[in-house]
């Protein structure tokens, strides 16, 4: 073998190689891309389900003093003429 062969062989593997590195970046990029859009679409779902879950409990509060504050009123035993004093 001579050296201009070697050479040449030499400078094929590199294009293979420098190929094959090209298409095996693309590939990353486009894995990155798709995972930082999932992980985007995960973040914000999450978000939603926190909100969600944090204005129920909210409504279920809101809900209980409503409630409470209907009963106190339709409670006779609370009515403010039961309270009177009598005075001798």
């Amino acid at each position: 073998m001579d050296t201009e062969q070697i050479r040449r062989e030499m400078s094929t593997t590199r294009a293979s190689i420098d190929q094959k590195l090209d298409r095996l970046t693309a590939r990353t990029a486009v894995a990155r891309q798709q995972a930082t859009r999932a992980g985007a679409t995960l973040v914000a779902g999450l978000v939603a389900v926190a909100v969600w879950s944090w204005w129920r409990s909210r409504a279920s509060v809101r809900h209980a003093r409503i409630r409470a504050r209907l009963q106190d009123r339709q409670n006779p035993r609370l009515l403010k003429s039961n309270f009177q004093v009598d005075t001798p």
